[in-house]
């Protein structure tokens, strides 16, 4: 079964957060999109987990909480 980084079991449905550090922004007119990464190395190949994603769907944390 699947588990977060604390242990809590993940489901189908469940709502989660992630952070993600903001590598690049895309400037457009009318919009602009991000690409985040997963800070830190995962897994035994180091995987680094990139999405991109417009900013408007993007909350920024406030200091200290990152």
């Amino acid at each position: 079964m699947p588990h977060d980084k604390n242990g809590q079991l993940v489901q189908v449905g469940d709502f989660v957060s992630v952070t993600f550090e903001v590598k690049e922004i895309h400037m457009a007119e009318d919009y602009c999109n991000t690409t985040l990464v997963i800070p830190g190395q995962h897994g035994p190949h180091n995987v680094v987990s990139t999405v991109v994603i417009n900013a408007k769907q993007i909350k920024v944390l406030p200091q200290g909480l990152q």
